[in-house]
Formats: C-alpha cells, structure tokens, sequence
C-alpha cells in the first residue's frame, strides 16, 4: 500500500510509528536517504509530515 502511494504521489515517503517501539520505521522509500514527506502512524490516523515551501519573493520589488 505505501509503495502505491508513494508511486502515484512521485514523492519519496517514510512512514513511522509515532510511539517507537523497537522498529519505528514501518516503510522508507529504497534508494533515498531523506525522504521528502513522513507519515507518523498513531495505529488509528495517519499525520503528514513535510518541509514547508520558502515564501515567495514578493514580485512588486523590482531591481532598479
């Protein structure tokens, strides 16, 4: 189900345990070592983790 997801989304995923245990990891994407977006599984609901886009530049300062 996660490979689905991450392969209809073109996003790299991890999904985690939120209370850890001995194998918090439940799915990394293979073949990247900081996945773009997380899911933190609480075992009834999923939350979504991911890095806020940098504020846009503000387009009426022009250069002069």
């Amino acid at each position: 189900m996660m490979v689905a997801l991450a392969t209809a989304l073109e996003v790299p995923l991890r999904v985690e345990r939120v209370r850890g245990g001995h194998d918090p990891d439940i799915y990394t994407v293979p073949g990247v070592l900081c996945p773009r977006v997380t899911l933190l599984y609480s075992g009834d609901h999923y939350g979504i983790i991911y890095p806020r886009a940098p504020p846009a530049e503000n387009s009426s300062h022009q250069a002069s």
